[in-house]
């Protein structure tokens, strides 16, 4: 990934409200999980595009909760990094259909993004130049 993409995108995500913040991380994560797949699959772009990825009910994967299995199934993701794009995933669906009052200091959000194990070990690794506090919403 190149790092100016990632810190584009942690400057639009900081400036948003959590639950903004909270669909375009997700969003994000859709994107990256599609490019994993996508060198997997065979290297036919036009088949892959329309026919297997994407958020059309004619495709044969078009959610996030898909992609990640799928991508768990063959394995493409390890367990941690599934489990904790499950958790993400529930916690964006919360702020999606939840009307109003949720951020990510409230107690069962705050709980399960201080639970995200991932983030530390990403931020030891790829992301150790990126700055970073410890606080729910930037280990969500």
């Amino acid at each position: 990934m190149d790092i100016k993409v990632l810190n584009a995108f942690l400057k639009e995500f900081q400036n948003e409200s959590d639950r903004a913040a909270a669909v375009l991380a997700v969003c994000f994560l859709d994107n990256m999980i599609d490019s994993v797949l996508e060198r997997f699959f065979i290297q036919e772009p036009k088949f892959v595009g329309k026919r297997i990825l994407g958020s059309s009910s004619l495709v044969a994967i078009n959610s996030f909760a898909k992609k990640i299995r799928i991508a768990f199934a063959l394995g493409l993701l390890r367990r941690e990094e599934y489990e904790a794009l499950e958790v993400i995933r529930g916690i964006r669906n919360d702020f999606a259909h939840e009307l109003h009052g949720l951020s990510f200091k409230n107690g069962s959000i705050r709980d399960r993004c201080k639970n995200l194990r991932v983030a530390k070990m990403v931020m030891k690794g790829p992301l150790s130049k990126v700055k970073y506090t410890d606080t729910p919403r930037k280990r969500f």
